[in-house]
């Protein structure tokens, strides 16, 4: 099975953004023809049927409602005593919930709903809230969101 990003093209698709500076990356030329990256990741069936796997970016879908974890990030970074954040998603039986990682002084976690509560559809609020000394880093000591993401996974409801 081959797994990638979704392109269109055809009529349905747009010539481009009202900003062009939002139309890099987002469309190639290719094959004579303009396509659209969606950032959707799919699965080829034998059968040539597509399969939604997920996300290419870190934009998720939460109870219906696109998500950008970025978003979710800054509006965390926003709370009293809140220094940094870092928001993963947790695939559970009935979708997926966000687990927010932060640093700075511990908070309770409803003060932070309640904060976020008024920016995000409650639906999409995140479910749990991490109090780290510190984000764990990568080799490129960027966030490591994987790590954030087990330790997300072994978290009770």
């Amino acid at each position: 099975m081959v797994e990638g990003e979704l392109w269109v093209t055809g009529p349905q698709t747009i010539a481009g953004y009202l900003d062009p500076a939002d139309d890099e990356g987002r469309f190639v030329d290719f094959d004579g023809r303009r396509w659209y990256r969606t950032g959707d990741r799919v699965r080829a069936n034998p059968d040539g049927e597509l399969a939604y796997v997920g996300r290419m970016d870190s934009q998720v879908k939460v109870h219906g409602w696109r998500v950008e974890l970025a978003e979710v990030d800054h509006l965390v970074r926003q709370c009293d005593g809140v220094r940094d954040a870092a928001t993963v998603a947790r695939p559970t039986a009935h979708g997926v919930e966000l687990i927010v990682s932060y640093t700075g002084e511990e908070v309770a976690e409803p003060a932070l709903a309640d904060a976020l509560r008024v920016v995000l559809q409650s639906s999409t609020l995140p479910r749990r809230y991490v109090h780290l000394d510190r984000l764990p880093l990568n080799a490129n000591r960027k966030v490591d969101r994987l790590a954030l993401r087990e330790r997300a996974a072994e978290l009770a409801g």
